[in-house]
């Protein structure tokens, strides 16, 4: 039993130990006055430890429980109670190693003070495990509701005369809180029934050690359970200064003759202890934020997806922009989309573009190219109908081989293609050595800016190459899209043009 007690329990107590004493003088039997001492010493235990609920108040501990207790011990045949003080819940309900109450152990254990209390009146070796309270703000579970859980790990020992260092059921834990704030530190342990045992807090500051009890502003509360087996001290540090952030707190657990002793440290961190316990909350307790975790994380699988859907088809979702937002001008003082260079004498280089750069530009997205094999005209000269087509053409291609850049008509081609600035696109179908080199020597610096390099994948994998003729589109001009225009306006320009082409 504590050694603390509210007034209103403060009668009551000393009447019981009055009366206790008064028949341990006389050498009375009083096993019914006995029964009776021991359910009133129990009730009291209970109303002390945690205060009727607020239906009002906003879900939570009334006592720092759910960062205490993690581990509790109970003897075999000995009366044990659990504690879960908590207010602003609907429901409050416990669970046994993921069982729900009621278990089939049901008539040695009750729930009392509204759930609060799990009461076990004869603890048994088959009583160990994990006892777990949850506590929901909303009787509907389903619909998100706020959730608060607290978890006790209990050990049964099978005798009193327990021998062994104290085992700690409490352990201190750092305190993060804000100048002017109050703190408490927990420290318990179970000693068994040995005489001597004590528990008690030290400072550490500036070199020096004080107790902790006898210093102002410190307030040190000696604690025992169930007929002193477990002992405990909390301390209470009232106004946080600056010095307190600076110092550590020691519990110090001594028992029996050989002294044995245990050390706990812990210590006051400087912070706000409420965005602390939503961090904590949410690690300890994800399902009570589940919410809030499922919205970000379904937020943050959108974004990653449509990040990845856009990388890998960054190019089609490019052309579908340009298709779309881009206006090409029409062809009627131009006689094609595209002139394309190349070494016409190459059979290699003249069935690519004859047969494949027709069928994936002409054929299937409808521009008007103008080749050599043709378009020139009969009994031209090259350099004539090179300057004629070139200058004919919203855009330039040159398909780079290295039999094309030793005939010399490519850097003919280029240097009239820059004279008229037009935006050049530079295919490379075959490896070339040297090829910045050749572009440095080819071009001015200001050319380079429109010149565009798309080489054409050796290995011809149907992905690579899909990607370069979706790349050649997007350097090529927009084709103009469809208009309402009167019949003789469209025949006007289209013999305009043919005159001219």
């Amino acid at each position: 039993m504590y050694l603390v007690m509210p007034r209103r329990q403060l009668s009551l107590f000393m009447l019981l130990k009055m009366l206790r004493l008064t028949s341990m003088l006389i050498g009375v039997k009083m096993s019914q006055v006995g029964f009776v001492l021991l359910l009133a010493e129990i009730t009291s235990a209970q109303l002390q430890f945690c205060r009727d609920q607020v239906k009002t108040a906003e879900l939570g501990f009334t006592r720092p429980v759910e960062e205490r207790n993690l581990i509790d011990f109970a003897v075999h045949a000995k009366y044990k109670d659990l504690h879960c003080c908590a207010e602003g819940y609907a429901t409050l309900q416990w669970h046994f190693n993921g069982e729900p109450f009621p278990w089939e152990r049901q008539g040695r254990i009750k729930l009392e003070n509204n759930n609060q209390t799990l009461v076990i009146k004869d603890t048994y070796l088959e009583d160990a495990g994990l006892y777990t309270c949850r506590g929901v703000a909303s009787r509907d579970v389903a619909s998100g509701a706020d959730v608060i859980s607290h978890a006790v790990n209990l050990t049964v020992l099978e005798f009193v005369d327990y021998t062994g260092p104290p085992l700690v059921s409490e352990e201190p834990r750092d305190v993060v809180a804000l100048p002017g704030a109050n703190v408490t530190f927990y420290c318990e342990a179970y000693f068994g029934s040995i005489r001597r045992k004590s528990v008690y807090w030290l400072k550490y500051y500036n070199g020096s050690i004080q107790f902790a009890g006898n210093l102002p502003r410190h307030r040190e509360v000696s604690v025992k359970k169930y007929d002193s087996l477990i002992v405990g001290a909390y301390l209470h540090v009232d106004d946080v200064n600056l010095d307190d952030y600076n110092a550590t707190y020691e519990c110090r657990m001594t028992r029996g003759r050989r002294r044995d002793k245990v050390y706990f440290n812990a210590s006051i961190i400087y912070g706000d202890p409420d965005a602390t316990e939503i961090i904590r909350s949410v690690i300890s307790d994800p399902g009570g934020f589940k919410p809030a975790v499922i919205t970000v994380a379904c937020l943050f699988a959108v974004v990653a997806f449509v990040c990845l859907l856009g990388f890998n088809y960054r190019l089609e979702i490019q052309l579908i922009v340009k298709s779309q937002l881009q206006t090409g001008e029409p062809l009627e003082d131009m006689c094609y989309h595209m002139f394309v260079a190349y070494d016409h004498k190459s059979d290699d280089d003249q069935e690519f573009v004859v047969t494949a750069m027709l069928t994936e530009l002409e054929e299937k997205c409808n521009y008007k190219m103008c080749i050599i094999d043709r378009d020139f005209g009969a009994g031209e000269t090259l350099a004539d109908e090179y300057l004629r087509c070139i200058q004919a053409s919203q855009h330039f291609i040159a398909l780079i081989t290295p039999s094309f850049l030793k005939s010399g008509w490519c850097d003919f081609a280029l240097k009239v293609a820059l004279e008229h600035h037009r935006q050049c696109t530079f295919l490379v179908y075959k490896p070339i050595e040297n090829w910045n080199d050749y572009l440095e020597r080819a071009s001015t610096k200001s050319a380079m800016k429109v010149i565009k390099t798309i080489k054409w994948p050796q290995d011809e994998q149907r992905r690579k190459v899909e990607m370069f003729w979706k790349r050649l589109r997007l350097q090529l001009p927009a084709l103009a899209k469809d208009t309402r225009v009167e019949p003789d306006v469209i025949l006007n320009a289209v013999k305009r043009r043919d005159a001219k082409c």
